[in-house]
């Protein structure tokens, strides 16, 4: 992207996730000190577009989200999407923002978040199946690790 390191300021990391290729991604919180999005390049193979976003729009519940059920393995667990201008953002970004989103504001989603699926971060792969562990204590307040 471009983007100068010495401009971020790390705040936090929140626990790995499962992606659907079953890659473990650890996913690190950072306040971008300067530097519009017009200033950063994305790299094409990686990102298709640079844009903000205020992180309050992933917990509230209106026409802007909507939601799916899927199966990993023989787990069930739902895909957040968000609409926000000409882009969307989906799938394991949204579940990263939701999560830091609670996390930022204090409280959770306005939205039920799980489905009565598993959460996405109590899914794990073994190297031949996809597993589910034990709850967070507290999901707004568990999931970032400071």
């Amino acid at each position: 992207m471009g983007l100068d390191p010495a401009l971020v300021q790390v705040v936090a990391q929140l626990p790995p996730l499962l992606s659907k290729h079953y890659l473990s991604v650890t996913p690190v919180v950072g306040v971008l000190q300067a530097a519009p999005c017009e200033a950063l390049r994305p790299n094409p193979a990686e990102v298709d577009a640079i844009f903000d976003m205020p992180l309050r729009f992933f917990s509230e519940a209106d026409a802007r989200h909507s939601s799916e059920d899927v199966r990993m393995g023989t787990h069930q667990y739902r895909i957040h999407f968000f609409r926000y201008e000409a882009f969307e953002v989906w799938g394991l970004t949204a579940g990263i923002l939701i999560a830091a989103a609670e996390a930022a504001l204090g409280r959770e989603a306005d939205f039920d978040v799980l489905g009565g699926g598993v959460d996405y971060w109590q899914l794990w792969y073994d190297g031949r199946a996809v597993r589910h562990q034990q709850p967070l204590e507290g999901r707004a307040q568990a999931q970032l690790q400071r």
